[in-house]
């Protein structure tokens, strides 16, 4: 389990935290979440979801199969391949719903979380990038 980064604020939920940091990668996950969340009658493809929100095409879906792939929408694979927002669970759907009020009233405090969370996804990798630089990879065989 990831942990939290050490600079978060106060405003949000420590679930809410929680969940931004293990479910919501980037802001183009968090907007289509978000949107969704919002419009839960119809089926959205990733041509809708990039069109709504002005993104390519590819970060649609891309950021659709991840969400899919976090049990927070559901995929209908009929004439087009469409989603719907649908949590695994009902805490996650609170947590979800808390989350869009949040973003609705305290957007900056949102904003905030994401950025800790993307600085601490880059020290984690830069720090595993640097360590397997001097990972030793086994005793090599001398002849003689």
């Amino acid at each position: 389990m990831r942990s939290l980064p050490a600079v978060l604020s106060d405003e949000l939920a420590p679930d809410i935290q929680a969940f931004m940091l293990a479910s919501v990668d980037s802001y183009e996950q968090l907007e289509i979440l978000l949107l969704l969340h919002r419009e839960q009658a119809a089926p959205w493809t990733a041509a809708q979801v990039a069109e709504a929100l002005q993104i390519s095409l590819a970060a649609a879906a891309s950021s659709l199969d991840e969400l899919a792939g976090r049990r927070l929408l559901t995929v209908t694979r009929g004439s087009e391949r469409s989603h719907r927002y649908a949590p695994a669970d009902a805490d996650t759907a609170d947590v979800v719903d808390r989350l869009a009020r949040a973003y609705e009233d305290r957007r900056v405090a949102v904003i905030d979380l994401m950025s800790a969370n993307a600085m601490s996804r880059i020290r984690r990798s830069a720090l595993r990038t640097f360590a397997e630089a001097f990972r030793v990879t086994g005793a090599k065989k001398r002849d003689g």
